[in-house]
């Protein structure tokens, strides 16, 4: 079976467990995390031995095909939209998004 590529936004606590997950899988091969504090995204990328993304296009750009969100919430639908409007398969971490309205979309 081929590896999903695999990749995180995100990786403050809950990201980057999710990271050290992805990374540790036989069956997945996480490409790259991104992280608005580019100092983060950079020492998970050297933990994982993986790609440090100056955002989600880049990430998309890259390949990516499943992506976890660990952003904060009032950020989960914009950057799952995007994700999703891409092809990409989504985990959100809970809330799935702010308001009832945007997780009803």
């Amino acid at each position: 079976m081929a590896s999903i590529r695999a990749g995180v936004i995100g990786v403050g606590h809950l990201g980057y467990h999710h990271a050290r997950h992805y990374a540790a899988m036989p069956d997945a091969d996480l490409i790259g995390v991104v992280d608005t504090d580019a100092e983060k995204a950079a020492k998970a990328a050297r933990d994982f031995n993986t790609r440090a993304y100056p955002d989600a296009a880049a990430l998309i750009a890259g390949g990516v095909e499943a992506v976890s969100v660990a952003t904060p919430t009032t950020t989960h639908f914009e950057t799952a939209m995007q994700l999703i409007e891409a092809g990409v398969h989504v985990l959100v971490e809970k809330p799935l998004t702010a308001t009832v309205a945007e997780a009803e979309r």
